[in-house]
């Protein structure tokens, strides 16, 4: 701040040699009003939106345009195996699926960070994306609910990795047949905010404390009221109460679902009843429980039914191979005395269909949560 209230001082004195230091410094000849406030440094309180520099910015704005763009000048076949492999792609809780990417044209930061996810793996089969890898690299480590050293050391050694990737992407663009369609110039202040990614996360603490992500599309519904519900006139009271409406309408859902989610857990962690089964629930009652009970099936009837898919080739072979392996580990025996088991075609098999696991997070140490 000090360096600029010179500049600008040089500026009304000499505005040539002014124009040159504000320049330099990427500022214009116009006073912050937050220098009136005493003993303060605003610059220091600006943070690091990791929502709108990163997922919204250089992820939705920038490098998923550029994908777009690459895709149409593709045959066509490129941009229907890469939707095809956005259908299959494994979904998990808390994870937004998506089906499709060319056609996306939402703002919503917190969708577009699962989208830079899905697209970076399925373009794989692709095209070989070296910056997006390193791009989402950065965000996870970014997004650390707990940083430590080592973290922070990571943190710097990928900014430059990705700095690196990003000029071989411009040298290869700007040298080749799409250089007219694609950005060539990425000099711009989001792809250098996250810079100061560490000293931000050394100051003001992890980038969840300062990031607008709960905040996002906090106002939709107020727009929604008064686009859809309100005569354009006198419109504070007509949109306070469709707005009293809609959260008096989420907290009976809130509830509603409460209870049937309750109703649902207890379900799928104590609805097995058949008597076969208890053993089953017994070596896992510790922090992994089953549920949501199949009826059983026969090895032969799960080869026949999957007979088209990749993954049940040689299922009987297969089957047979991990249970050899993995039980003996899971019992603790002794390699030397423990005998094959051998499973005939018609032996049935329970399918569970619900895992819940708790787990030690190795991000911050507590325990977590994760159903399958």
């Amino acid at each position: 701040m000090q360096q600029a209230k010179e500049a600008l001082a040089i500026y009304q004195e000499k505005k040539s040699t002014g124009e040159l230091i504000l320049k330099s410094l990427g500022l214009h000849p116009v006073a912050n009003v937050f220098w009136r406030v005493e003993i303060s440094e605003p610059e220091e309180a600006v943070s690091l939106n990791d929502l709108h520099v990163m997922h919204a910015s250089l992820f939705g704005y920038h490098s998923l345009e550029e994908l777009k763009v690459i895709l149409n000048k593709l045959p066509c076949w490129y941009a229907a195996q890469l939707e095809e492999l956005l259908t299959m792609f494994p979904t998990w809780q808390g994870l937004v699926h998506f089906t499709g990417i060319l056609h996306i044209s939402f703002s919503d930061g917190n969708k577009l960070q699962d989208l830079s996810r899905q697209t970076f793996y399925t373009t794989l089969c692709i095209l070989m994306n070296d910056m997006l890898r390193s791009y989402l690299e950065l965000d996870s480590l970014i997004g650390l609910s707990i940083h430590t050293d080592r973290t922070l050391e990571l943190i710097e050694k990928e900014q430059v990795t990705f700095e690196n990737k990003l000029k071989e992407y411009i040298l290869c663009v700007s040298s080749g047949e799409l250089a007219e369609h694609l950005k060539t110039d990425w000099n711009f202040p989001k792809v250098h905010l996250w810079q100061h990614a560490v000293w931000d996360i050394q100051k003001k603490g992890v980038a969840c404390n300062y990031s607008t992500r709960p905040n996002e599309k906090m106002h939709s519904l107020l727009k929604d009221a008064y686009q859809d519900h309100s005569n354009r006139k006198d419109v504070a009271s007509q949109v306070l109460c469709v707005n009293h409406h809609c959260l008096a309408m989420k907290l009976i859902r809130t509830q509603i679902d409460a209870e049937a989610d309750c109703a649902q857990e207890d379900y799928n962690d104590n609805g097995i009843d058949c008597k076969d089964n208890k053993d089953i629930l017994t070596s896992f009652n510790g922090h992994v429980k089953l549920g949501s009970l199949q009826l059983p099936k026969s090895i032969q009837m799960i080869s026949s039914d999957h007979a088209l898919q990749q993954e049940f080739q040689g299922f009987h072979q297969k089957f047979t191979r991990f249970t050899n392996q993995c039980i003996p580990i899971y019992l603790s025996c002794d390699w030397s005395s423990w005998k094959d088991i051998s499973f005939a075609e018609m032996f049935e098999l329970w399918e569970h269909g619900y895992l819940k696991v708790n787990y030690k997070s190795r991000v911050d140490w507590q325990q977590a949560t994760d159903y399958l």
